[in-house]
């Protein structure tokens, strides 16, 4: 029983905390149609924030943050990032993806280009 509550009470801990790291504005491309969402996933059960858009794939985006997200087992990676190309209303898109596992060896959906805004 005891095990059973230390247990839940790290995954519960897990799930509050995250590391940000606020970014120089890197851009980077992305590596296919990636899912925008209002947040990166949070609480509990890892909610995801809503669909807001799509990003197309080769799009050029500018990351303003990264969020590591521990998810029991594993640890996510998700980027806030601005949309360079503009929406058919002239508007820019500002939202998270999901770009892989932290520290991972598969590639990211978003290749950063090392440039600096």
């Amino acid at each position: 029983m005891k095990v059973r509550a230390v247990f839940f009470c790290t995954a519960l801990v897990l799930s509050v905390t995250s590391a940000t790291d606020l970014m120089g504005q890197d851009t980077g491309v992305t590596q296919g149609n990636l899912v925008l969402r209002d947040s990166p996933p949070s609480g509990l059960f890892y909610r995801k924030g809503h669909r807001i858009g799509t990003i197309p794939e080769n799009s050029t985006v500018t990351v303003v943050e990264r969020k590591d997200i521990p998810i029991l087992f594993d640890i996510q990676e998700w980027l806030r990032v601005v949309v360079e190309q503009a929406t058919e209303n002239g508007e820019t898109q500002t939202g998270w993806v999901y770009n892989g596992k932290h520290e991972s060896s598969a590639t990211p959906y978003v290749r950063m280009d090392g440039r600096c805004g």
